[in-house]
């Protein structure tokens, strides 16, 4: 009989929460997403966002709603 499950494998040890219902030796059949199911970005590269974030003048004065805790 098949039975699907759904697990993740990570440094060779499959991990799961079905697997209890398993015996202690079975035959298995595994098949994975492609490299077109799994998204990769582009390492990022030291200083790319320079200039996007840009702080006011006032950054480090005090807030006016904390004033009365100080």
């Amino acid at each position: 009989m098949y039975q699907a499950i759904e697990a993740d494998i990570e440094n060779g040890r499959v991990k799961s929460p079905e697997l209890q219902m398993f015996p202690a030796v079975a035959h298995v059949m595994i098949t994975w997403l492609g490299a077109s199911g799994v998204k990769t970005y582009p390492k990022p590269v030291f200083g790319c966002a320079k200039g996007l974030l840009v702080l006011s003048e006032d950054f480090d004065e005090p807030l006016e709603d904390f004033s009365e805790y100080m």
